[in-house]
């Protein structure tokens, strides 16, 4: 039905069940979703054709209401979209900024505290490039860093502030391509507290993976190779880099489908970054999102779930784990 279904695994990912299907959101057509696990509550943003809705859902330590839908199909912003790619953050107050692509460019509201939204407003609304990607992370004293896709071939990067204003935009990289297969070319963002410390990677067309690293008001690093690999991108009409990335203790972790066998692999920055290894052969795989978390038996992982191969359908999602050497404290 392209409807969401919140499934929940009790044996560390070997069996997967739906959870609350009756309260299902209404809203179908998945193409574009970003999420934040902040309490016992999964935050969602989700954009479609022709608007942005937010839903809510509560996780099995909910004091009340364990695994169940809360707030579903919640008007975020009506704009029409040429691609639908949304991301979102929540503050420490509990409001929620959320970004998305329009025709041209990208557009933001918020939702207060207390559950209103504003009204839609539109990033350099009279520059070019248009735009296109965001990815959104949260850093100290609720600011936003931001960073998306030029359809001039530009990375860009900037800041959302707690007062509602954009800081000046930052170009990171020029070779990003220009076609609509390209407008996801940035992955999730990165941010270590410890440093304060932004880190981006992007694909560039070249097929590469490449990384810049910003930390407070200095200039972004220089820009640093991912990998030797080359990923696939804009599998299944997904527009996006067939990869993902997490902090885990001091390192970062990437994960890669690689561009001609399709294959999962892995790599990680400690020492620089090292030779990818594989983690999933013999798929034709797709797209990858993870998260670190802390297993039952106190192992920290890696935890990921990827399209083995369904071709844009949803009959080959698979869950993967990447145990890593950390303490448990590290989560």
């Amino acid at each position: 039905d392209n409807l969401f279904m919140m499934i929940k695994s009790t044996d560390d990912g070997l069996t997967w069940r739906e959870v609350d299907g009756a309260n299902r959101p209404t809203t179908n057509d998945l193409e574009s979703v970003d999420s934040r696990l902040v309490g016992n509550t999964i935050h969602i943003i989700h954009q479609v054709t022709h608007s942005a809705r937010y839903h809510s859902f509560r996780t099995s330590d909910h004091p009340t209401h364990p695994d169940t839908w809360d707030i579903r199909d919640e008007l975020a912003g009506s704009v029409e979209a040429i691609a639908q790619t949304a991301t979102m953050e929540v503050r420490s107050d509990g409001s929620i900024v959320a970004f998305y692509l329009g025709q041209e460019k990208i557009h933001y509201s918020t939702r207060s505290p207390q559950g209103k939204w504003s009204q839609v407003e539109t990033m350099d609304i009279n520059l070019q490039p248009n735009q296109a990607g965001p990815q959104a992370v949260l850093g100290k004293n609720d600011i936003i860093h931001l960073a998306y896709y030029g359809t001039d071939d530009t990375i860009w990067y900037r800041r959302f502030l707690p007062n509602e204003t954009l800081t000046p935009r930052q170009l990171l990289a020029t070779g990003a391509g220009n076609s609509r297969a390209e407008y996801g070319a940035v992955l999730p963002l990165i941010y270590d507290s410890r440093k304060d410390e932004v880190v981006v990677i992007y694909r560039l067309a070249t097929g590469y993976l490449w990384e810049r690293r910003i930390s407070d008001d200095a200039p972004p690093s220089d820009a640093v190779k991912v990998s030797d690999l080359k990923l696939v991108t804009d599998a299944v009409d997904s527009q996006q880099a067939g990869a993902d990335a997490i902090l885990a203790g001091e390192s970062i972790y990437v994960l890669i489908i690689e561009e001609s066998s399709r294959s999962i692999f892995s790599s990680h920055d400690d020492g620089g970054w090292q030779p990818a290894v594989n983690q999933v052969a013999d798929i034709l795989g797709s797209w990858v999102r993870g998260n670190l978390y802390t297993r039952k038996d106190g192992v920290n992982v890696y935890g990921y779930i990827y399209d083995a191969g369904s071709d844009g359908g949803a009959g080959l999602n698979r869950f993967g784990e990447l145990v890593l050497n950390l303490p448990s404290s590290s989560n």
